[in-house]
């Protein structure tokens, strides 16, 4: 079983995935047929075209692609962009193809060729791969698709689960945004979050360890509760909001220490400053406010817990797109919202995220614990009758000495991984 993944495109779903199974500890590698990662949000000559927010004038963001969401979306990209292209575990290759592909789920062998001569430029060797090529049913999509050996629908997608709308008619091929039809940012990375957990089902643990933030010093979240709030200007105004009248509204609430608004939050740079500023002013509790619903929470959890705050105490509040010109109602609205989420902040219980290894503590406490008796090398062979009355025979041991005993229970709990799970369907 290869532990590497393999993205076909590199747009906002290809990117969101890559970086998931990246996190997690898996080797990516990322295939995309431009000279720059970001997919159709960076550039569509057919379509008029603006300034990517602020953040930087020489990239632009079609207006095609995005309509009225225009603004939502260029601090997600930068970011995406900025964490792929930085990634340890994430191998790009732009300008490329897929050429050839071999084997079956788990081990495929993928060529990949330069998109204008396709010459042979690597070698992938893959567990699983993630097919995330666009809107429409674009000539490249097809032929990819078809090298893959995947199902296409009447009307030239993808054609995937219906319950389950990434997986092709291919096992350990996933499709994202080939065959869903028209959807928002927020769906597009949940379904590219869903597809990387398949992937990394299929793959089992990864060889390296999780990527992690390295921590300043221990959380303040049991002093006095200290509220900071940090808002995007930009995507404010591009909401219809007026950032002064929240700023000046947010800072009268209880607890609220500090607040602040700036052009942009995603960028590097900002991040590094709003770490300071928490540090500087003993902030124990975030509401953050940028122009995008929820997509960009775990970045900024991260963030905030490489400077000493509890990332379970960090909240995005989703602020509404403008449906209206009445800028004072939705300011009005993006008021509630953050002082929503700053109540949110102030009554969260804070949870405790922190790496411990836990197998290896269960695996010493289970055999001494007077109530627990572990069967090793065992199978359950038969199983029946009814809830509270279930019986079941257990087979333990080797080839060699085999031992069939008969176990009396009131309930069953599976728990047997992905692989054992297969067998147990067959055996049913």
């Amino acid at each position: 079983m290869k532990k590497n993944a393999l993205i076909l495109g590199g747009g906002i779903a290809g990117l969101f995935a890559a970086l998931q199974l990246a996190d997690l500890g898996y080797n990516v590698s990322a295939v995309t047929d431009e000279s720059q990662i970001g997919g159709n949000f960076v550039s569509d000559p057919g379509c008029n075209s603006k300034d990517a927010c602020i953040w930087d004038k020489s990239l632009t963001i079609s207006a095609c692609q995005l309509g009225d969401n225009l603004h939502v979306f260029p601090a997600v990209l930068e970011s995406f962009i900025l964490r792929v292209t930085n990634h340890p575990n994430i191998r790009l290759y732009k300008q490329a193809k897929l050429i050839s592909i071999q084997g079956t789920v788990g081990n495929f062998i993928a060529g990949i060729g330069d998109v204008t001569t396709g010459q042979l430029v690597g070698e992938v060797y893959a567990g699983a791969i993630i097919l995330s090529m666009g809107f429409g049913p674009a000539t490249s999509l097809q032929e990819t698709a078809k090298m893959l050996d995947i199902a296409f629908n009447d009307y030239g997608f993808v054609a995937v689960n219906q319950f389950c709308p990434v997986i092709t008619n291919r096992s350990g091929i996933f499709a994202i945004g080939s065959g869903q039809g028209s959807l928002e940012v927020g769906e597009t990375l949940a379904l590219a979050g869903y597809a990387a957990t398949l992937a990394a089902q299929i793959m089992g643990e990864a060889e390296q360890q999780p990527v992690r933030n390295e921590v300043w010093g221990d959380s303040n979240e049991d002093s006095e509760i200290r509220v900071g709030v940090f808002l995007c200007r930009g995507g404010l105004k591009n909401m219809g909001v007026d950032p002064r009248i929240v700023e000046d509204s947010i800072k009268k609430l209880d607890h609220v220490v500090f607040v602040s608004q700036d052009a942009m939050l995603c960028t590097e740079e900002r991040m590094n400053d709003m770490q300071q500023q928490v540090k500087e002013q003993g902030i124990n509790r975030v509401v953050v406010a940028p122009c995008i619903v929820k997509t960009n929470n775990l970045l900024f959890q991260d963030t905030m817990q490489v400077a000493g705050v509890n990332r379970m105490l960090v909240e995005t509040a989703c602020v509404p797109l403008r449906k209206s010109g009445n800028m004072l109602r939705v300011t009005a609205t993006a008021i509630k919202l953050v002082a929503k989420a700053i109540g949110n902040v102030k009554a969260y219980d804070p949870l405790h995220w922190h790496a411990e290894p836990v197998i290896a503590a269960m695996l010493s406490k289970v055999p001494k614990h007077p109530n627990l008796e572990p069967l090793i090398h065992s199978k359950v062979i038969k199983f029946n009758d009814r809830q509270g009355h279930f019986v079941s025979i257990v087979e333990s041991g080797n080839e060699s000495q085999k031992n069939v005993r008969q176990l009396d229970h009131g309930v069953a709990a599976l728990a047997t991984g992905t692989v054992e799970l297969v067998k147990l369907r067959v055996l049913n």
